[in-house]
């Protein structure tokens, strides 16, 4: 579950930024304030993962609450949220290290993006807790690089695959991929290839590695969101 907490002075917008960020299973909104010095009284004493951040608001700045977070060294990731788009405040946010900037009005994929941006980068660095070193692929997904793909010559699946994975099944999980008219769900792949979801999310998880196959969220589920996987262009 990621922590999360909104500054926002009008409530309008930080009512409809709850709601967006409610929807996603994996978050869990902790508190939202009004102004910047409550803020940092509460990341003072309580342990937060991301922090959605207004600029403009009375008394204290979101890029002042942004300047004392790194002076105090507070672990908090931070994605602003505001109607400031001079580049004096996006150059200073983007050298305080935000993960993000997001400009009012916003469109609702972009917020989305946003948090699976966030997602990923905190998804990646979790895997990597305990080890001396990181691979190339999970510091381009850190900085939020894509891996080049390999000439068009030279896209050729590895002869080698990860243990468990079969060469004929793969071929038909590929065969399906590449068929398929519209974005399709592991269980859909599964159905009709007969092999059960975990065995398929095996085989896309390794194409993801490959750069063979893309991903995207489907929130307009009406429920739980969805994610679909699609042949790489």
């Amino acid at each position: 579950m990621i922590h999360i907490i909104i500054t926002e002075d009008d409530p309008m917008v930080m009512a409809i930024n709850r709601k967006i960020l409610e929807k996603h299973p994996r978050v869990r909104i902790e508190k939202t304030f009004s102004n910047g010095k409550e803020t940092l009284e509460y990341l003072k004493e309580q342990p937060v993962d991301l922090l959605f951040l207004d600029i403009y608001m009375p008394g204290m700045t979101g890029l002042e609450v942004l300047t004392e977070i790194r002076k105090l060294n507070l672990e908090v990731d931070v994605i602003m949220i505001t109607a400031a788009n001079d580049l004096p405040s996006i150059s200073q946010a983007i050298r305080l290290g935000i993960i993000d900037y997001l400009v009012k009005p916003f469109d609702i994929n972009r917020l989305q993006a946003a948090l699976e941006k966030y997602l990923t980068t905190h998804d990646t660095l979790k895997k990597s807790a305990g080890k001396d070193t990181c691979c190339q692929r999970d510091i381009d997904r850190l900085i939020g690089l894509q891996s080049p793909k390999a000439p068009a010559h030279a896209q050729t699946i590895s002869a080698e695959l990860d243990k468990g994975l079969h060469p004929k099944t793969l071929e038909r999980v590929i065969a399906f991929l590449r068929q398929a008219s519209e974005p399709v769900t592991s269980s859909q792949i599964g159905e009709q290839i007969g092999i059960s979801r975990i065995t398929v999310r095996k085989y896309l998880n390794y194409l993801e590695g490959q750069n063979k196959i893309d991903s995207q969220v489907d929130y307009d589920t009406g429920g739980r969101p969805r994610i679909l996987y699609f042949w790489a262009k």
